[in-house]
Formats: C-alpha cells, structure tokens, sequence
C-alpha cells in the first residue's frame, strides 16, 4: 500500500509542476494523501506508517502552497501533529518542530505559505583536506535549521537545509572530489519536498562528526557539522556555510 501511494505521489507532484495545470489535479492530490492516511490506519504498527504521514504532510502543505486552498495546510500541520503523536520515537518525529514552525503555530491561518518564507540559496560546496581533518564547506546566503544523520550500507552522512534551494550549477549534482585519496571523495545534492535540500556525503572512512550553529560579527553565520575544538579554524571564513569533519577518531 505505502509504495503504491508513493508512486500516485511522484504522478501527482509531476502534475502540480506542469505549465497547464490540470483543475482535477487537487483532488489527486487529496486522494493520495488519503492513501498514505491509509498504510496508518490499516497497518498502524508498520515502519513505514511514520515515512506515510510525512510524505502526506508535505504534499498538503505543498498543495496549499500551489492551490492557496488552506485545508491543505490544515491537513498538512494535522498530519505532522498525528506523527509525532503516534510515532514519538521516529527519527521524522524529531523534525516536527521545525516543520511547523515553518508553516506557522496555529492552523486555520491562511495568511502563512511556505512561499511566503525565506528561501536561502545554496551558493556553493567546497572540500578542504585539513592536516588533520577533511571539511566539506557548504555556503549559503543566509542562516537556516537543519536536520543531519548518519546513514549505513554505503556509509553516508545526510544534511537536510529545510526552506533552501541549489544555487542553478548544484542542482541535483553529484560532486566528486579526486585529487587526493582522504575521506568525503562525493556530495550528492537533491531536492526534497517542502523546498528542503539534502546534501549527502559519502562518509566510508570518517570516524567522527557533529554539527554547531555558530554567529559571526556583523550579522554573518556559519552553520557547520565539525568537532569544536576546531571552530577557530573554522572562523577563517566570515561567511553562512556548513561543514562536515572528520575527526579521526
């Protein structure tokens, strides 16, 4: 059921990008979101129930943002609220907050679109071999949240930078970095939905990481996934940007 109702998903979102929109194309969409609804009703303790309710969160929240119709919406919080209600332990149950943050507190506010928000732009990724570590830099014009996890079978380490778009040369990229034999030799970048980008790393041979916000002077901010104890080295540059190290240990 839950792969069926992704692949209605993939054929819906194809129609909500289309120059001709077609008027039934709402409907669609509420039918998948439906099915999805489905998976959590029949099969409430499956694994794949909470990945259900937040693809069908995001796909109300992104009709709400192509139609204005603010049901979507409504439906979109409801569903992100019934996944960190059913499913507390989920991974996905973890980035709620900032989902509905991002939307607004209360639903039943038309005034709120995710159009509406800021979209940070992603300017560029940069891998510098460090004498004792590799750091994957991603730079960005403005500050945002991000949600970042580690991944098995291949290793890989995952930044998701809600609200944020590829700058046109990053687009669905992959990246390879070959001058050199260290770690985080390949970047992925790909688009989520709900305007978010995943940027994966591959991470085979990386013993450690962590991911700080820090402020710089005058406004400027660094976002970076790097062991504290080299955040003066990762001052040099005073700009937005996000970082992966690896910690050798």
């Amino acid at each position: 059921m839950y792969n069926d109702a992704f692949a209605r998903e993939q054929t819906v979102r194809a129609a909500m990008t289309a120059a001709d929109l077609p008027q039934s194309t709402v409907q669609d969409v509420r039918a998948t979101i439906a099915a999805y609804e489905a998976v959590v009703k029949r099969y409430p303790a499956s694994g794949y129930c909470d990945n259900a309710l937040w693809q069908a969160a995001h796909l109300a929240l992104d009709a709400f943002d192509t139609f204005g119709q603010a049901q979507d919406r409504d439906n979109g919080v409801r569903l992100l609220r019934r996944l960190a209600s059913m499913y507390p332990t989920s991974k996905l149950a973890r980035r709620v907050p900032i989902e509905l943050a991002r939307v607004g507190d209360e639903p039943g506010d038309p005034r709120v679109s995710v159009r509406d928000k800021s979209i940070a732009t992603i300017r560029d990724i940069r891998r510098a071999v460090l004498p004792d570590a590799v750091r994957v830099t991603i730079e960005l014009d403005s500050e945002v949240a991000f949600h970042e996890e580690r991944l098995a079978d291949p290793v890989r380490v995952f930044v998701d930078l809600p609200a944020t778009k590829a700058a046109p040369a990053l687009i669905d990229r992959t990246l390879r970095f070959e001058a050199d034999a260290d770690v985080v030799r390949q970047v992925r970048v790909g688009r989520h939905p709900n305007n978010t980008t995943r940027v994966v790393l591959e991470a085979a041979g990386v013993g450690s990481y962590s991911v700080y916000s820090a402020a710089w002077p005058k406004g400027d901010g660094r976002m970076a996934a790097q062991s504290a104890d080299d955040l003066i080295a990762a001052w040099r540059a005073a700009r937005r940007c996000a970082s992966l190290r690896d910690a050798n240990g």
